[in-house]
């Protein structure tokens, strides 16, 4: 078991890094983030990238949130906060697209919202208790 929680572990540290390094390649390239050393890692794939400054705050950020939290518990029940929020932030902001780009009709809008909205809020529900226990 121990071995399946480290490898999971990596493949989603090494998603975040990838994540958070092409986030701020694009950001540079449309000239809304501060200037960073971007080290292209491959001459095959064009989208790995290595941002040194980058790495050394998410590194900071992690130790960060190691110590603030102190234990795994706490952490655990944060990242499910975390999710549920993100979820739930999301699907409000898709309510806005349909609404301003899409042009979408107002009873599938409703239709959705009640739907999509009543499932995300009972999980919604079900970690606000969470905030107690330190997430």
């Amino acid at each position: 078991m121990f071995v399946v929680v480290v490898s999971t572990s990596i493949i989603a540290s090494q998603a975040m890094i990838s994540g958070t390094f092409s986030i701020i390649q694009q950001s540079l390239s449309l000239r809304c983030f501060p200037r960073v050393k971007v080290v292209h890692t491959s001459d095959k794939y064009e989208g790995q990238v290595y941002v040194p400054e980058i790495n050394y705050l998410l590194m900071l950020a992690c130790v960060g949130v190691t110590l603030g939290f102190k234990n795994t518990t706490q952490i655990g029940n944060a990242y499910g906060i975390a999710v549920v929020f993100v979820m739930t932030l999301t699907s409000s902001f898709l309510v806005l697209i349909m609404v301003m780009i899409w042009k979408t009709h107002i009873l599938f809008i409703i239709t959705y919202i009640l739907t999509i909205g009543t499932v995300e809020l009972v999980y919604l529900s079900s970690v606000l208790y969470k905030f107690d226990q330190g997430g």
